[in-house]
């Protein structure tokens, strides 16, 4: 059951940019599943800034709806990975999200287990979320990859195009991966998204609509993985920096 459409929030002030870092911190240092407060709606986030209204995404006129679903994003074990390896290019993996739909990951070379673990699943959690567009929100399995403030962030960022009666098709790229900081079983990775090799559909007529200006270049994304245990990993927080952000630039091919 959907809960009801929540209003939007204004955008949170920029604040300086080494807050960055303690905000990862503060995620971090948290437990699982402690805050029970509603994030903000889906509105942009600027890494420049330190800004703390950062979603999944970029994106328009976003919506909000209750993260929860089938998926258990609390629960114990890892959600056993779901992207089916398609044919790829040396040093390129490539995953078949949906039919049509393809992830494409530059893995850095020579990975250590710890920057392998969080690279696997931000590809997993992608691969998974275009895979619930592509569906129609059907399969909401990336929940299993997200908690807290993740869980917020990527059910308005599926849904901010599932709601509008929005489907894809196409390439996603990630790339550029870096682990920027590290703090104990928690860490921020960095990468660049490029979804300029995606097509938005119309979900019922399969015509093409105009794409959102924020696909047509490669964006920075940054996120917080918390790591467990027993081995399990989970993204807690998502923040991403547009083009002509520093950050971004440094994705430009």
């Amino acid at each position: 059951m959907r809960v009801p459409t929540a209003p939007a929030v204004p955008t949170v002030p920029a604040a300086p940019a080494v807050l960055i870092t303690a905000l990862v911190a503060v995620l971090i240092a948290g437990t699982a599943g402690c805050s029970s407060r509603p994030a903000p709606a889906f509105t942009p986030g600027d890494l420049r800034a330190g800004a703390s209204g950062g979603s999944a995404a970029p994106g328009s006129g976003g919506t909000s709806g209750n993260p929860g679903g089938r998926g258990n994003p609390e629960g114990p074990g890892d959600p056993a990975s779901t992207a089916s390896p398609a044919a790829a290019a040396p040093g390129t993996e490539t995953v078949q999200a949906a039919p049509g739909v393809r992830v494409a990951v530059e893995a850095p070379a020579a990975a250590d287990p710890d920057t392998a673990g969080m690279v696997a699943v931000v590809r997993d959690y992608f691969a998974e979320s275009l895979r619930a567009i592509a569906g129609g929100g059907e399969d909401d399995a990336y929940l299993g990859r997200l908690e807290m403030d993740g869980s917020r962030q990527g059910y308005d960022w599926v849904h901010s195009f599932v709601d509008e009666g929005r489907s894809v098709r196409g390439t996603a790229r990630l790339y550029g991966f870096v682990v920027r900081a590290v703090d104990g079983p928690g860490a921020e990775l960095g990468l660049c998204v490029d979804l300029s090799g995606m097509r938005v559909l119309d979900a019922r007529t399969g015509r093409a609509r105009r794409p959102e200006s924020w696909m047509r270049r490669p964006y920075f994304q940054v996120v917080a993985v918390r790591r467990y245990d027993d081995g399990t990993r989970r993204i807690r927080r998502l923040l991403y920096s547009l083009p002509p952000g520093d950050s971004a630039e440094g994705c430009q091919r």
